[in-house]
């Protein structure tokens, strides 16, 4: 009885050193996938304000709005009226003079959404001063440094991650190594007496991996379903897109192949080291 308990003891304590280790190795990718969904997100984002000239009249404004419109590589274009400036700076600036007074000061503008490629390609300067060319515009005002800075921010936080993921890693095997010690020790009688009626390695081996790869793959399958509801909960529980979806199966399998890697690396090498050692420092 004694015996049984202690197997569902360590055979749980696998499964949960196991399933922590895969979700935080789960974790980090999907942190890695959504840190660059973040970021191309944030370009397309990016706020790019074209300050019209004074003289422009609305339908030249209007115009050039409808062909920017039609560009590929800008995602949307958006005309602010002196009158809508005026409104938000009223809102911002209780103590101004009034809407009237500062509509007939500011300048019309177009807020300008490139699309991702353009920043991929590094075709933003250019494309910028193909912007600024036009004799309506006064000139086109961004922030970009914030994408700089959000990139670095990001790449420190995969770092961190990273770093996290191996030293969980590290920890598992090591506790993966004293659990199955503990398993070894506990059948030490049956283990030597197979060998001694010449039992091969490999018979040994056997109902130990098939013991732990199962645990290994419960923990995974565990792990899978645990990032795909948090994915699912995250995205508002819509219909996941194709894009998510093959990164989600992807990441799935990479998780579960960790596992039984990770796992059948850790119990061959134990039961061989343990197998193979001096009959007499056994008994």
């Amino acid at each position: 009885m004694k015996a049984r308990s202690g197997v569902r003891s360590r055979n749980f304590y696998t499964f949960l050193v196991l399933f922590l280790t895969l979700s935080i190795a789960g974790a980090a990718g999907y942190c890695y996938f959504q840190a660059a969904r973040f970021q191309q997100q944030a370009r397309e984002e990016l706020l790019y304000l074209a300050e019209c000239r004074q003289e422009a009249s609305i339908q030249n404004v209007l115009e050039l709005q409808k062909a920017w419109e039609s560009d590929p590589d800008i995602r949307k274009v958006e005309y602010i009226s002196p009158e809508r400036s005026a409104a938000l700076l009223e809102e911002e600036l209780p103590l101004a003079s009034g809407e009237q007074e500062m509509a007939e000061v500011l300048p019309a503008m177009l807020a300008i959404y490139f699309r991702d490629d353009v920043f991929a390609s590094g075709q933003l300067e250019s494309k910028l001063e193909t912007l600024r060319s036009r004799p309506e515009i006064q000139g086109i005002y961004a922030q970009p440094e914030l994408l700089v800075q959000l990139g670095q921010n990001l790449k420190t936080i995969g770092t961190g991650l990273g770093v996290a993921g191996a030293l969980v890693c590290i920890l598992c095997y090591f506790l993966l190594a004293s659990i199955i010690k503990l398993s070894l020790y506990a059948d030490r009688t049956e283990i030597k007496t197979m060998q001694l009626v010449g039992a091969k390695p490999a018979y040994i081996r056997k109902p130990y991996l098939r013991r732990y790869l199962g645990l290994a793959l419960l923990a995974g399958l565990s792990t899978s379903v645990l990032v795909s509801a948090s994915h699912w909960a995250i995205s508002g529980f819509g219909i996941p897109t194709l894009e998510a979806t093959t990164f989600l199966l992807a990441l799935d399998l990479s998780v579960i192949l960790l596992g039984l890697l990770l796992t059948g690396w850790v119990t061959v090498r134990m039961v061989n080291k343990y197998i193979f050692a001096d009959i007499a420092s056994l008994f």
